[in-house]
């Protein structure tokens, strides 16, 4: 037994030696990225604008400014995404956390993907001007209601599409997008779906000094589809929301044109809107997505759901 001990102590202290190397050499690897933290910026003058959260809070995103001189005109800005709110009820228990509200975000944000300031993961956009547009109005930026609505005691702002173009104001304004040459719009699930809605129409409101423009959607293709029990809910509740944040005029307007009034709200859906897109668009999307298997395929409708919740509250208040 001594002697084994003794034959194999020099393995053990190079394999030890080894593990050290190797815990120094990811340190350093992990030192040597470059983070840089994008800073929150919240739109003033809302009482003026209109662009609030549902809360009535002010809008904002998250800024990193151009890492290197000859990306001083570039601009990648991405739509964030969070689901959506299906109902009244639904939109005041969202108004309340960080997808309905601006009051608890934090003051700064550390960009990943395409937000990146990696160039090793981010190539070709780590030194471009990057904007976080954070979403807090429930559809994708593309609602509008210019009067609140009254739920219980509380008052429900829709106002998404105001929300974008006072970003875009802002940008112009006072971070030089006025000077844009090179802008790339994008965005992840339901802010997936807003870069469909939203690609035709941002070049109406960009600077003239854009040459290139493009989009790239991510995630934001969902099923117009039943549920196991061939029960319409999903599609029900996108067609819901679309009237109730009044969506028509936010969508494109070339598949609103193409359905009659009563079928306008299926512009909702990104696989009925891309065919109309004219700006050149490059679509990434999974071929399977949890997501949508359990809150598509096994989804139930979102007031049942409210009141189940309701349920549960009371019983546990009085047992």
């Amino acid at each position: 037994k001594i002697s084994t001990t003794i034959l194999y102590t020099p393995f053990l202290l190079l394999f030890l030696k080894m593990k050290l190397l190797f815990t120094v050499f990811i340190l350093l690897s992990l030192s040597c990225i470059v983070l840089s933290n994008m800073d929150l910026v919240l739109l003033t003058n809302t009482e003026e604008t209109g662009a609030v959260c549902l809360d009535g809070s002010p809008g904002g995103f998250y800024f990193s400014q151009y890492g290197k001189e000859s990306d001083e005109n570039n601009w990648v800005l991405f739509l964030k995404g969070g689901g959506w709110c299906y109902e009244e009820n639904d939109c005041l228990e969202r108004s309340k956390g960080g997808l309905g509200s601006s009051k608890a975000w934090g003051k700064s944000y550390t960009g990943q993907g395409p937000l990146s300031s990696d160039p090793s993961f981010n190539p070709d956009f780590a030194t471009y001007n990057r904007v976080y547009i954070q979403y807090c109005d429930g559809a994708s930026f593309a609602g509008y209601k210019e009067e609140p609505i009254t739920v219980g005691d509380s008052k429900l702002y829709f106002r998404g599409r105001v929300i974008l173009n006072e970003i875009i104001n802002l940008l112009k304004d006072d971070y030089n997008f006025g000077n844009a040459e090179k802008v790339l719009l994008t965005g992840c699930s339901a802010g997936g779906l807003a870069t469909y809605f939203a690609t035709d129409y941002l070049p109406q409101i960009l600077p003239d000094s854009v040459t290139q423009y493009g989009s790239m959607p991510g995630s934001g293709f969902f099923m117009d589809h039943s549920n196991v029990d061939n029960t319409a809910v999903y599609p029900d509740q996108m067609r819901y929301v679309f009237y109730m944040q009044n969506m028509t005029h936010h969508v494109n307007q070339e598949c609103i044109r193409s359905y009659s009034e009563d079928e306008q709200w299926k512009c909702v859906f990104a696989q009925n809107t891309y065919k109309f897109i004219k700006t050149p668009i490059m679509p990434v999307n999974s071929v399977y997505d949890s997501w949508q298997a359990q809150c598509i395929f096994t989804s139930v409708f979102i007031s049942i759901l409210y009141f189940l919740n309701l349920y549960v509250s009371v019983i546990n208040i009085y047992t």
